[in-house]
């Protein structure tokens, strides 16, 4: 937030005696940050002062919105018991975000995600919101090493096997090996044609999660060359995986750092105790179009042999504009 200037958004259900029964901590922020947008910044000095000074100012003024993920979540209930108070609590929060949003002007809420197993869709269509059906892989690691190591496919225990002897690991401390995973970041990045995230984002993640125990990174070297690097977060068992990189040259070399690193982190978490990995990012609504790049996708973060959940993300528009709605057909990638 410090890096793109977004604005946090706290919502909370404070009980009685002051307690928290229920909260939800949202995003403002606006589509100058889209990398359809940044892209521009890259393609020359002109074109990147054109972005600064014109582009993102106006953006900034015309398509703020609000997005949020893992949220509301609801601290007070009684186990074992049924009752309606966590719904009507949950609609609260919901209902609260948008009032706010519309004060501050936002044309839509967009990229609203719940947590995984609290996916409250009637709620959200209830109350106007359009859903997307979105799912993620869950490696369950509450199992024998050996049972994980059957379970993944093949092709992938093959490519690990014929690395495992030959790479180091080394977990992420120091600044210059955050900046090691960063170069390898922005390589990754620029072959996807996806949006770069400065070094200051990351640098700031680190010293936020870093000292809570939130956060762990490894970055995987064959012969002293960095090959690939994989950050992840961690709460509540379970272990989420963040950002992926390969090096040009494990691309160039036909290289398969990513499965060697999803090994490594599935039993670095195992070895501590962790329930769940997260490999996070399946887009159903997309698969179910036809989307041959998020079916391959799918097929890569299946292979580790996890479960499919399915959850929804929701938008709700708020102002109806005709530019915004143009730019929102053509900046429809998620954050």
């Amino acid at each position: 937030m410090k890096t793109y200037g977004d604005r946090p958004i706290y919502v909370a259900s404070l009980g009685k005696k002051g307690n928290i029964q229920g909260l939800l901590l949202a995003i403002e922020s606006c589509y100058a940050k889209h990398p359809a947008l940044t892209s521009i910044g890259t393609r020359g000095l002109l074109f990147g002062k054109l972005y600064k000074h014109t582009i993102s100012p106006l953006f900034q003024k015309m398509l703020p919105f609000i997005f949020w993920e893992n949220g509301p979540v609801i601290l007070s209930q009684s186990p074992g018991k049924k009752s309606s108070f966590p719904k009507k609590l949950y609609q609260k929060l919901v209902k609260k975000i948008v009032e706010k949003a519309q004060k501050r002007d936002c044309y839509e809420i967009k990229f609203a995600r719940p947590p995984f197993f609290d996916d409250h869709d009637g709620i959200f269509t209830s109350l106007g919101f359009q859903a997307r059906k979105m799912g993620t892989i869950l490696v369950n690691l509450d199992q024998p090493v050996e049972v994980l190591w059957k379970r993944i496919n093949k092709h992938a225990r093959r490519n690990i096997k014929k690395m495992e002897q030959n790479v180091e690991f080394v977990r992420v401390s120091k600044l210059g090996e955050l900046k090691e995973f960063y170069d390898m970041h922005v390589e990754s990045s620029q072959r996807a044609k996806v949006k770069i995230y400065p070094f200051s984002y990351f640098t700031s993640l680190w010293n936020h999660f870093a000292p809570h125990n939130k956060i762990v990174g490894f970055i995987a070297r064959l012969k002293n060359k960095p090959i690939g690097a994989l950050i992840c977060l961690m709460h509540n068992k379970t272990i989420h995986e963040y950002v992926v990189a390969d090096s040009d040259y494990a691309r160039s070399n036909r290289i398969y750092a990513n499965d060697i690193l999803k090994w490594h982190i599935i039993k670095w978490a195992h070895e501590r105790g962790f329930k769940y990995f997260d490999l996070r990012g399946v887009e159903l609504y997309k698969i179910d179009a036809g989307d041959e790049k998020a079916r391959n996708i799918y097929r890569f973060k299946s292979k580790w042999g996890g479960q499919l959940v399915e959850f929804h993300d929701y938008e709700k528009t708020l102002q109806s504009r005709k530019l915004t709605k143009l730019l929102g057909h053509f900046l429809s990638d998620s954050i």
